[in-house]
């Protein structure tokens, strides 16, 4: 079984013109300070499960986060603006988890500058969606 946040990663990946940008540097969490770039971190923020009358529904929304990383401003937006054509409005079913659909909430920037003190920092866009899904009620 996956979850959705590794179903996320599979679907970035698996997208022709994101894989033929950032290959499968698409990663959890951080992005270490010397990886290679272009690259994509993604993140489960929370997850609310929803329920009624106290029973569960099986559905769930997830706020997911993903950063699109690079050197270069123009290409941090658009490894991001095709992340985000890609993924907003997504329907369908990825490493057997059901999307039912995935919408964008925020878009922001962000500059990181190098930890060693030379001028090559890299830029971030920092986009947060929300995930409704089937999730596993057994």
């Amino acid at each position: 079984m996956s979850d959705i946040g590794t179903s996320v990663r599979n679907m970035l990946v698996d997208d022709s013109s994101i894989g033929a940008v950032v290959s499968a540097r698409v990663m959890p969490g951080v992005l270490h300070q010397n990886e290679t770039l272009p690259a994509i971190t993604y993140q489960v923020i929370d997850t609310i499960h929803a329920g009624y009358e106290g029973a569960k529904s099986g559905l769930a929304r997830a706020r997911v986060q993903v950063k699109c990383f690079d050197t270069k401003y123009a290409t941090t937006v658009s490894l991001s603006e095709d992340v985000r054509v890609s993924f907003d409005r997504y329907a369908g079913t990825v490493e057997s988890v059901e999307i039912r659909r995935a919408f964008i909430d925020a878009t922001r920037d962000d500059y990181e500058p190098a930890v060693d003190g030379s001028a090559r920092g890299r830029y971030v866009r920092i986009l947060d969606f929300f995930v409704w899904y089937v999730e596993n009620t057994s």
